[in-house]
């Protein structure tokens, strides 16, 4: 409902709609809707799909991970 500037820390789920190796950080920011300087940003990120690669996903299915 506001912000301030205490630390809070939340739970956001998320579904992963695609298969997707070695994902990237994304940023999230919070703001104030009537005083939108009033901001923090931050960066998160699945520290499991950062490593995996994309043979995590076709396996033995695909020419490139084939042994």
């Amino acid at each position: 409902d506001s912000v301030n500037k205490s630390e809070v820390c939340i739970k956001l789920p998320f579904v992963r709609v695609h298969n997707v190796a070695r994902v990237e950080d994304a940023v999230l920011r919070v703001y104030d809707y009537y005083e939108p300087t009033r901001q923090a940003t931050r960066t998160y990120n699945s520290g499991f799909l950062r490593s995996v690669d994309s043979c995590y996903f076709c396996g033995e299915n695909c020419d490139s991970c084939r042994p």
